[in-house]
């Protein structure tokens, strides 16, 4: 069995059985020096797997060993040393192991997980390592990207969308970076276009089956909803597997049947309940995503309660209901002002006044669509991120509603003054913001949750390769 050991808040390892021990009795692995191993399953201080509470003495093996009682043995019986202590014993009163025979007190000491006592809690590292996510693309690069996809995409009548994804996604996931690594993307643009091929065929279907026959768009309807969770989890399951960071992919193992426990039964409560139960179709919908994906062969583990996204869907209402109030007297107000100005009351309303009024209508209804989703966005973000662990790691997420909302109000202007080429800027801009308000947060550093991972990476998910090789994008 290998063990990994932390020194000065770097992981070292893997290291044998035989130089772990020897790193124990020359001092380099002290008694609060944090260690792990499959057996043990999470980082804990020596002192918790050896049983000792106190810096041993140069030979603390040999000294129990001399005041254990011995067993009465044969005469006759053939001895054999201990790999651990180097004492002898008879053969009767020694155990095989994989490193050879050990005595009953080493067998105890490696072997025998410690007794909690009453006091036992879970340990926190003093100094968690703190490793902030960062975005290093920019606008001009991102622009030559985009307008290139942009007019391929509309010479070839939508065929190159797919090359085009791949393109935008490498771009994006190759500028991501936590401890100086980039996230990679990996999707076939020909599985992307297969997806979007059936996703053509199934809204031909939908548009053209009631022309032809209600009962075929019945029949048609029904395949469709059907198929609804089955697609969810396809998607999910290729935009996962086909990203990677430092050689590692992610994958996600839901199923179809939780799909569509948590898809159709929850969405049967929000309509029998006019609304009130979507917060908790929202909750199921991203404890599904979340507690199902995985970084190699470790697993996402969110904890997440449905009281605190109702807490946030009802300070939204709040939060909507002060701007419905303020933006309506301001409202009023500015129609007043333009009515009286349009001449309003003489003669009729004037076009001038109806132009005014539909685009204040527009710009009042934007600005509580903005307040409020760029809210919940924020909330529920800082909230699922903050729950989640990766193995050992955690998150910190700390984006700012009102940042947020003023990087949307700012790439909207930008881009309708710019006829829409403002956009590759504002997509640039809005990743680099959610990128530098998270951050993964390791007791020993950045690899210390994937210490077991690389040795799988080969040939998990090879077999499912030709399941998810098509993508539809939800």
């Amino acid at each position: 069995m290998n063990w990994f050991y932390g020194e000065n808040g770097t992981r070292i390892g893997p290291v044998s059985e035989e130089q772990f021990r020897e790193r124990v009795s020359t001092g380099v692995i002290t008694p609060d020096t944090p260690v792990w191993n499959e057996r043990i399953g999470k980082w804990r201080p020596y002192r918790e797997i050896a049983g000792i509470s106190v810096v041993p003495s140069p030979s603390p093996a040999s000294a129990a060993v001399q005041s254990m009682p011995v067993q009465s043995a044969r005469s006759d019986e053939p001895l054999a040393r201990c790999m651990q202590c180097d004492q002898e014993f008879p053969r009767s009163q020694l155990k095989m192991t994989i490193d050879g025979f050990t005595c009953e007190h080493c067998s105890r000491k490696f072997d025998t997980p410690p007794p909690q006592s009453a006091h036992a809690t879970e340990r926190t590292p003093a100094n968690p390592i703190r490793q902030n996510f960062e975005f290093t693309g920019s606008g001009e690069e991102y622009f030559r990207i985009w307008i290139v996809n942009l007019l391929l995409t509309i010479v070839t009548c939508g065929i190159y969308s797919a090359w085009a994804k791949v393109r935008k996604n490498q771009y994006f996931y190759r500028h991501t970076k936590i401890a100086g690594s980039s996230f990679d993307y990996h999707g076939n643009p020909k599985a992307i276009l297969r997806g979007r091929i059936i996703a053509v065929v199934v809204l031909a279907a939908l548009y053209f089956s009631p022309k032809i026959n209600p009962a075929l768009n019945a029949l048609v309807l029904l395949v469709v909803i059907g198929a609804v969770p089955w697609f969810l989890v396809r998607s999910f399951s290729f935009r996962l597997y086909n990203s990677s960071w430092r050689g590692i992919r992610f994958h996600f193992h839901g199923t179809v049947a939780k799909a569509v426990e948590v898809f159709y039964i929850n969405g049967v409560l929000v309509i029998l309940s006019l609304g009130l139960c979507y917060p908790l179709l929202y909750h199921r919908m991203r404890m599904f995503i979340m507690n199902h994906a995985a970084f190699g062969k470790t697993p996402f583990s969110t904890a997440v309660t449905t009281g605190a996204v109702y807490s946030v869907f009802l300070r939204a209402i709040g939060l909507g209901i002060v701007l419905i109030f303020v933006l309506g007297i301001a409202f009023g107000v500015m129609a007043g002002i333009l009515g009286v100005s349009a001449g309003f009351g003489r003669g009729g309303l004037q076009p001038v006044f109806i132009i005014l009024f539909a685009a204040l209508t527009f710009a009042f209804y934007w600005l509580f669509r903005l307040f409020i989703q760029t809210f919940v966005q924020a909330r529920m973000n800082n909230l699922f991120w903050n729950g989640t662990l990766l193995g050992s790691a955690s998150f910190d997420s700390t984006m700012s509603a009102l940042k947020l909302a003023g990087i949307w109000a700012k790439n909207a202007l930008l881009t309708f003054l710019t006829l829409g080429f403002y956009w590759p800027w504002a997509k640039v801009r809005l990743m680099r913001y959610r990128a530098e308000t998270l951050a993964l947060i390791t007791p020993l550093g950045v690899e210390d949750f994937v210490a077991d991972v690389s040795e799988h990476v080969s040939a998990a998910g090879e077999e499912i390769t030709d399941a998810l090789d098509f993508d539809i994008a939800f």
